[in-house]
């Protein structure tokens, strides 16, 4: 199996997940409104990924869009050993 392929998909519930604290990114209200309308309408939330620990490593806008519209539990793509800290320090912990 490639790295590529070493996630999983599950669903959790949007309150079991945290931020990453060290998230350089802050997304603006108009923003999370906006996300909110496109998945209202779509009725699709990409999955968002996270550590072994629940941390948000992509999709912190998805998950606080998914908290205004009150959507209980979303897919998380939860990334194997080694690649959240990856992906971790390649998006967010810089």
């Amino acid at each position: 199996m490639s790295q590529i392929d070493r996630f999983q998909i599950e669903y959790l519930a949007t309150t079991s997940l945290h931020p990453n604290p060290r998230n350089p990114k802050h997304h603006p209200e108009q923003q999370i409104a906006t996300l909110v309308t496109a998945i209202r309408e779509s009725k699709k939330l990409t999955p968002i990924a996270i550590d072994e620990q629940r941390m948000i490593l992509a999709g912190n806008g998805r998950w606080l869009a998914a908290a205004k519209l009150g959507i209980p539990e979303a897919r998380e793509q939860k990334h194997a050993e080694g690649l959240a800290e990856a992906a971790g320090k390649h998006r967010c912990c810089r």
